[in-house]
């Protein structure tokens, strides 16, 4: 079994693809975490040093040396879906649940973290509002193509396994 979680930044799939494996058994993978590991450095130092463009191109490579694992629960990137190469490996390969939060939790989770470079550059907060704003409603189209999608707001990491192994079965 193949289990991909998308969604948001902030919207928990790294600790939800924890909890999963842990629940399975499945092995989990982050794929920003693995991006670093090959990197030897952070993402946002990535994206400052080589840009997003050859972030997305190593971003597509890790994904695919993934596939070669026959399960496994892995965490995307926030935007590794809106890569239709990405996306079609993905639908093609193994469940993709999308999760969801509304804008005020992301908000919410991402002041509490760095290391995110498509929002870290506005420190205002109505400009950073904006800008999550804007960039979900870009991806939203691509988001929603997932097999299924999950509410995960107000929702307990452990309340959202339950969900996902719920649409499992």
């Amino acid at each position: 079994m193949r289990i991909f979680l998308s969604g948001f930044m902030g919207c928990g799939k790294t600790s939800v693809g924890s909890e999963l494996s842990m629940k399975t058994g499945i092995p989990f993978y982050d794929l920003d975490q693995l991006i670093e590991q090959f990197e030897n450095r952070e993402i946002s130092e990535i994206f400052d040093i080589k840009g997003e463009e050859y972030f997305r191109k190593i971003e597509t490579r890790l994904l695919k040396e993934t596939l070669d694992n026959r399960t496994f629960v892995i965490a995307l990137g926030g935007g590794t879906t809106l890569n239709p190469e990405n996306l079609n490996l993905v639908l093609s390969n193994g469940i993709l649940f999308y999760l969801h939060a509304n804008v005020g939790i992301l908000l919410e989770r991402l002041s509490k973290k760095t290391g995110r470079p498509l929002i870290d550059s506005f420190e205002n907060k109505i400009r950073r509002k904006e800008s999550v704003k804007n960039l979900l409603k870009q991806r939203g189209p691509i988001y929603a193509k997932a097999h299924h999608k999950v509410e995960v707001t107000k929702k307990t990491v452990h309340q959202i396994c339950l969900k996902i192994l719920k649409k499992l079965k």
